[in-house]
């Protein structure tokens, strides 16, 4: 194994970690108005009786994967950088 001293590569990835959470915290922070919008609008429905109890499960699952959107930045961050530390190896980094 061969010392670097060159901590490029070091200052991408952290770099890349926050504009992926930067982008995934804008994502969230824009999508929150208009999916509140849409579940007054539903919440409507749902008290007239218009809508199915299987549409409401499916609205219910839907606002719950968009609670999510957080863990699944972190999880696709942690995919890259484990696939980004694969390849530097492989490349003799």
């Amino acid at each position: 194994m061969r010392n670097i001293d060159n901590d490029e590569g070091i200052s991408y990835g952290i770099i890349a970690v926050f504009v992926f959470v930067f982008g995934a915290a804008l994502v969230y922070i824009i999508f929150t108005p208009m999916l509140e919008a849409v579940l007054g609008q539903v919440n409507v429905y749902i008290l007239d009786g218009d809508i199915s109890y299987q549409t409401q499960g499916m609205i219910s699952w839907n606002v719950a994967m968009f609670t999510a959107v957080p863990v699944f930045a972190l999880i696709g961050i942690l995919i890259w950088a484990y696939i980004r530390a694969i390849e530097g190896r492989e490349g003799g980094m």
